[in-house]
């Protein structure tokens, strides 16, 4: 849960002049490199659920995007998702960036339907849309910059384990639906 206050200051720190850049790196500074880092580990911390079938508390979660601090896959959704809001939503982050960070986020989704985990799926499409519930402009700005990063995203993989000859579900049009609401223009 601390990730989310580490981003926060390393946003607020963040130069993208920052003399110990490398020019050539795919992270443009040791901090957007240190977020990237702490996304990852809060995706992996997620993904324990594929390997952890003992645990019946671990899968007794309420499907809405608040803590639940005896489970450690979704509070790192949460946290995932509130370190997302603020990269998003800061004015210092490229958007190149701020999309690489984004997509990393619904490729977790996908995983998680692929795992056959539709409850944290759920949790974190429903966390990915509750965004910045408090600060109208903050929303705004997040929901605008998740929906260009929505727009980025490459789908095409995840078409291909979706409706088999009209049967089955579609995880984009689920993910799409979940995320955004029907007057949002979104196309898949």
């Amino acid at each position: 849960m601390y990730f989310e206050t580490l981003t926060e200051e390393m946003i607020s720190n963040h130069s993208p002049r920052e003399p110990h850049a490398q020019r050539d790196s795919f992270y443009e500074t040791r901090y957007t490199y240190l977020m990237y880092q702490m996304v990852s580990r809060c995706r992996d911390w997620v993904r324990i659920i594929e390997n952890v079938n003992d645990d019946p508390d671990l899968f007794n979660v309420r499907d809405d995007a608040e803590y639940e601090n005896h489970n450690i896959p979704k509070s790192a959704i949460i946290c995932l998702k509130r370190m997302l809001v603020n990269i998003l939503t800061a004015a210092k982050l490229t958007d190149s960036f701020k999309c690489r960070i984004a997509h990393m986020v619904f490729e977790l989704y996908f995983n998680l339907r692929r795992m056959n985990q539709p409850l944290f799926a759920s949790v974190l499409a429903k966390s990915l849309r509750e965004g910045v519930p408090y600060d109208r402009d903050a929303y705004a700005r997040y929901r605008a910059q998740l929906r260009e990063c929505f727009r980025s995203f490459d789908k095409i993989p995840h078409m291909s384990y979706g409706p088999q000859r009209g049967t089955g579900t579609d995880p984009l049009r689920d993910f799409s639906e979940a995320v955004f609401p029907r007057d949002e223009d979104i196309a898949i």
